[in-house]
């Protein structure tokens, strides 16, 4: 009964509803980067010098970068990278983790 009780207050955390939000929040844009993006990949990562550091407006809606690149398609690409890599280091992460536990566990019990 107490572990329903703690899993309830838990979930009624306003850190944990906003921390779950944001992290749907990026999983969804690193899924439809390309319908959410304003401009294709290639776009985004070409160069046009003529436009470079050029403010926030429609047409750039975060403005361009060093060589021109558009800001908000660059983030939006980059999602799925971010994540492709924190994913990958937390499973490493926790695969040592498994095995490093799981040798101190046999060598304490045999000890």
């Amino acid at each position: 009964m107490k572990k329903k009780k703690s899993k309830r207050k838990w979930l009624k955390s306003p850190l944990t509803i906003i921390g779950i939000i944001l992290v749907l929040t990026v999983m969804t844009v690193a899924v439809f980067d390309i319908w959410l993006a304003p401009y294709t990949f290639q776009e985004a990562m070409s160069t046009y010098f003529q436009d470079e550091w050029l403010p926030p407006s429609s047409e750039h809606p975060l403005g361009t970068g060093y060589r021109g690149r558009d800001v908000l398609s660059r983030i939006i690409y980059g999602t799925r990278y971010s994540l492709i890599i924190s994913f990958s280091a937390v499973g490493i992460a926790v695969i040592f983790g498994m095995l490093l536990g799981s040798c101190f566990w046999v060598l304490w019990r045999m000890g």
